[in-house]
């Protein structure tokens, strides 16, 4: 037995031959009828066996020897010691089964099995063998050409009785055997689809039970258990779509990489694993380049660690070629396509000409030829090429339905791009045939299902416009709107359906079909964007189809139905701050029905949204550590199992009587609800086709004014001229202003350069609004100049939400002077529902909290000091004295700190920031006002508790202006704050002259305290002091085009 223990230490060779010639002395000494020697001829093998592995090379000669001893060791072992001959059995199946390794040889995996099923028949209940022979199996059952249902059924069959027969105490035993049953199901269903989503969920349930086990008793077991877990998730994303399973796969493993040693035999793997599921991440979530950069230096970590030698080695390849192809048509670099091609070549060429993968990835190199062809950079021959590679393919390969499916649908679109070459029509009827055959075989719970029926429409497309075929045009409709109703699979791929639905449709004139796409293309948007993203990603996608609410708008207005463009504009506008607002939404109703549901509703709610405003930056990109990566992806993870948790929580909310419309898009009769009493919302749809009014005013039908004379074009040169034209005087909605008349101090944060050229002046562009926009409005709805006008909402889209409608006029003509300040007192609302929904909810009267909090900077780090803070705050304490009101708290200089600032906005409910301010284009969600310790962003108020948030006035620059790009989600200061909470706010659209903030403020709550009560500060009728202040700030100034800069800036958002 002492020789025995160098199995278990680390031995030289010498060791082992020592060690071999004793125990072979002994079974030379041991009579043939001996008890003993079986066992002893064990050992001898385990000797003679231990030799092979420690070889630097392949010696089968010393593994011969190893089973000559076990086989000797089987035929001396008596029949009543059935365990032992059991085991010796398992270990004489192993010994071929660690041949079938490094050879391949089919015929030393058959006899392994053949003697693992011997073993199990005579020991069914041991938990090892039945295991051993589960994982031969399953080996077989993946590689073999023609698949054997028998063989998982065994597997399956005989690892599960033995775990039913008794748990083994050995727990990494029995995490190994549990994992074994999952790959075994995992395989059954990935090859066969036999026992189909049971053996899905079957196996990912049983590898879970595997890696609890394994983390709470065997973590040497850890490593291996997570990279199938990975591996089995994966498989479930592939086929079901589920992004959860995707983050999950993604995090596992990269845990097992964690607790894996590079050299260890399983590190290729679990890259080339990790390479493959960020490769899938990819086009999942808005083709983030970084998801690109980990697959590609995950899929070369991989193959750099496996030898041409390894079976492994062309599998790996043809994963990082994959990664090579996306790369080319990202980045257009010949570089990328010629490293694709040559990584999926060597990959071909290694693989046997026997084996079953071999046509997959036969079809993986003509989807290279194919892509270098359809970008130009290949030619018909190499198209040809690709075609003769994919009919090989399908021709030879094995009967695995998910490699059929996906050689057929690659030989599809080889010949649809023939076709656009050649325009045979030969060609794409075979596109046409292929694609439908691939449909038929794509389950109806398939991922891939709504990618295939989408291109399968964009085919049928282009047969119709070769032949004009009405068959072809109707077929094709039918596929998008199949697609895009679907509710699986990418949201981004059921987008692209349902916006070639909509555009065929309307080419069609079918008005009800063109509803119908309209309507779920502006569903999917909130899908596409949804929760389980962070508020960057959201902002990212959303400005790829920013302009798809609008043109859905401008259809329900051609075909006269204003109630769905009022609803689309609702539901697909600002869909960032309407989901911050619903996962706001108070839950006094659902608290009374059901407590412990609300309770839920709430915690997830808040993890939601404090999950969203996680910065993926901090640790993320391809230099960062794994360790890194992996916290990042757990981060992840958690995110989208808090998204998929609440939609579960709404379908249970909204199966209760009385909460079936619970956080539903509102209906336009909905939306009239709660306008307010006393006033008009002006919503205004600029789109490529036609540009659209609806006037909104409480208890009364909605008005639809065509503004004929306006377009989408017309006011985005507009907007393009004022652009210019604040550049041209030094001004930057993101800068600073630096005047004629020398550098002129602004609440900005950026300065600009001068441009030499001049355009378009301020009287022009508040001239093209009076007359494009403003002047058809007010006709239509006769108002007439007023000493007293009444209130009226504006929300814009499209390029006017950057320009200065409440300004607009005619300023410069003695005899045809008139403002839209002679007709209204004007305000901005980013939606209808945003205002509403101040109406809904009262103003809190609480006398604790009805004070003002005042926040000056007037000198931070590098930027321009502000003298006018300080003028401004002793302006504003001046008027609150004189009007009686001692609630107020300043804070200046090193005392206006983001914590201070954030704990007054608590406990007051009015704010006035003076200050610098800086809208983050690439992450609206950073911008902020820079305070004595930094930016205090606008991430961190709206997560702030501000249950008494009455008004805020932000005096600072451009506190109203948000991306060009993203002009349908108002990602700017106000609309943030009127997110946070606050029922209206007084901001900014550009740089404000310092000089002149002290007297707006001044004027401000000069006008503010007279019209209320005594004592007190109330936001009610913050738009009428603003109109006012501004009005007496006009009077003092000439009408120069400087001073229109300075005053018409100012603008009043909410209520």
């Amino acid at each position: 037995m002492a020789i025995l223990t160098i199995f278990f230490s680390n031995v030289e060779v010498s060791d082992i031959d020592a060690a071999i010639g004793a125990q072979m002395g002994l079974v030379d000494l041991i009579p043939s009828d001996s008890p003993e020697l079986p066992g002893c001829l064990h050992n001898l093998s385990m000797l003679w066996s231990t030799r092979f592995r420690l070889s630097p090379t392949f010696e089968p000669r010393e593994y011969q020897k190893a089973i000559l001893a076990l086989r000797r060791a089987i035929d001396f072992t008596t029949e009543d010691r059935t365990l032992d001959l059991a085991k010796r059995k398992n270990h004489l199946a192993a010994l071929y089964f660690q041949l079938y390794a490094p050879t391949k040889a089919r015929e030393f995996l058959d006899k392994g099995i053949a003697l693992f099923k011997e073993a199990v028949d005579i020991a069914p209940d041991h938990i090892r063998i039945a295991g051993n022979l589960a994982t031969a199996l399953t080996q077989r059952a993946q590689t073999s050409r023609n698949l054997d249902s028998s063989d998982l059924e065994i597997a399956i069959s005989a690892l599960g009785r033995a775990l039913d027969l008794g748990l083994s105490p050995d727990p990494s035993l029995l995490s190994t055997a549990l994992s074994t049953l999952g790959n075994a199901h995992i395989t059954r269903f990935d090859t066969l689809r036999l026992g189909q989503l049971q053996d899905l969920e079957g196996g990912i349930v049983a590898l879970r039970r595997a890696v609890a086990v394994a983390q709470g008793h065997a973590p040497d077991e850890l490593a291996s258990t997570l990279t199938n877990l990975g591996t089995a998730l994966m498989t479930s994303f592939q086929y079901l779509g589920e992004l959860s399973h995707l983050e999950e796969a993604i995090s596992v493993t990269q845990t097992s990489i964690l607790l894996t040693p590079d050299d260890s035999s399983m590190a290729a793997t679990q890259y080339n694993n990790l390479g493959v599921m960020f490769h899938m991440h990819y086009p999942r979530v808005d083709k983030p380049f970084s998801d690109l950069e980990e697959a590609i230096e995950a899929g070369r970590k991989a193959v750099d660690l496996t030898s041409d030698s390894d079976p492994d080695k062309p599998a790996r390849l043809h994963n990082l070629g994959t990664c090579y192809h996306d790369l080319f048509q990202r980045r257009r670099s010949s570089a990328d396509l010629d490293e694709c091609i040559a990584l999926i070549k060597k990959a071909v060429k290694l693989t046997p000409k026997d084996h079953p993968m071999l046509a997959y990835r036969q079809v993986a190199l003509a989807n290279a030829l194919h892509i270098g062809f359809a970008f130009e950079y290949r030619t018909i021959d190499d198209l040809d090429e690709a075609i003769r590679l994919g009919k090989h393919a399908i021709a030879s390969s094995s009967r695995r339905p998910g490699y059929d499916m996906s050689s057929t649908y690659s030989l599809a679109t080889y010949y649809q791009s023939r076709f656009e070459h050649t325009i045979n029509e030969d060609d794409i009827k075979e596109s046409i045939t292929l694609l439908r055959r691939v449909i038929e075989l794509t389950s109806d719970t398939d991922a891939k299902r709504p990618n295939r029926l989408r291109e399968l429409g964009t085919t049928l497309i282009a047969a119709y416009d070769a032949t004009k075929d009405a068959a072809y045009l109707e077929e094709a409709i039918s596929s998008y709107r199949s697609s895009a109703t679907l509710t699986f699979g990418p949201p981004a791929i059921r987008l692209q359906a349902a916006r070639l639905w909509v555009q065929h449709a309307t080419n069609q004139g079918d008005a009800d079909s063109i509803i119908a796409a309209h309507d779920v293309t502006v569903q999917l948007l909130s899908e596409t964007v949804g929760l389980e993203q962070t508020l960057e990603k959201r902002h990212q996608t959303l400005k790829q189809v920013s302009k798809t609410t609008l043109q859905a708008a401008s259809a329900a207005f051609g075909l006269s139905r204003i109630d769905k463009a009022l609803e689309w504009l609702e539901q697909g506008r600002c869909l960032v701050w309407n989901q911050l607002n619903n996962l706001r939404t108070p839950l006094t109703e659902l608290q009374a029905q059901d407590a412990d549901l609300a309770e839920r509703v709430l915690h997830v709610s808040k993890s939601l949204e404090k999950a969203g405003m996680r910065d993926e930056s901090v640790l993320g990109g391809v230099q960062a550590t794994l360790e890194q990566k992996a916290v990042l992806q757990e981060d992840t993870l958690e995110h989208v199992q808090l998204a998929s948790e609440w939609d579960g929580l709404l379908r249970t909310v909204r199966s209760i009587a009385g909460f079936e419309d619970f956080l539903r898009p509102v209906r336009a009769s909905n939306l009239l609800e709660n306008l307010p009493t006393s006033g008009i919302v002006i919503v205004i749809n600029v789109s490529e086709d036609r540009c659209d009014a609806v006037a909104l005013a409480h208890e009364q039908d909605p008005v639809h004014i065509p503004l004929e004379e306006l377009s989408q074009y017309k006011a985005s040169i507009i907007a393009n001229y004022l652009e210019a034209l604040l550049l041209e005087n030094g001004i930057m909605r993101s800068g600073a202003m630096n005047g004629k008349g020398g550098e002129e101090t602004t609440r900005a944060v950026r300065p600009v350069k001068k441009p030499a050229e001049r355009h378009m002046s301020i009287f022009d562009v508040l001239e093209e609004l009076w007359r494009l926009v403003v002047k058809p409005i007010i006709d239509a709805l006769d108002l007439k100049p007023s000493q007293s006008p009444g209130r009226v909402w504006w929300c814009p889209t499209g390029p006017l939400t950057a320009l200065p409608i409440h300004a607009a006029g005619i300023y410069t003509s003695p005899t045809e002077c008139c403002t839209l300040s002679d007709y209204a007192i004007s305000s901005y609302t980013p939606t209808i529902s945003s205002l509403t929904s101040i109406v809904k909810h009262k103003r809190t009267d609480n006398t604790s909290s009805a004070g003002l909090a005042m926040v000056a900077l007037s000198d931070y780090a590098s930027l321009p000091p502000l003298p006018g803070t300080m003028l401004e705050i002793t302006a504003i304490q001046n008027q609150l004295s004189s009007h009686g009101v001692s609630q107020s708290a300043t804070f200046k200089g090193e005392n206006a700190t983001r914590e201070v600032t954030i704990q007054n906005m608590e406990q007051h409910s009015c704010i006035h920031l003076a200050c610098h301010a800086d809208q983050d284009a690439l992450n609206p969600m950073m911008s902020g006002f820079e305070l004595h310790d930094g930016r205090l962003e606008l991430s961190t108020i709206i997560q702030s508790n501000l249950k008494h948030a009455d008004l805020a006035f932000l005096s600072a620059c451009q506190t109203s202006t948000g991306d060009a790009a993203l002009s349908e989600e108002a990602v700017h200061l106000a609309a943030g704050m009127i997110a946070a909470g606050y029922r209206g706010v007084v901001a900014t659209m550009w740089s404000i002259p310092d000089q002149y903030a002290p007297a707006i403020a001044e004027y401000f709550y000069e006008e503010l305290l007279e019209s209320g009560e005594r004592g007190r500060l109330d936001g009610s009728n913050a738009a009428s002091a603003l109109h006012k202040a501004v009005q007496r700030l006009r009077e003092q100034l000439d009408n120069s085009p400087a001073s229109f800069l300075a005053w018409v800036p100012y603008v009043h958002f909410g209520l």
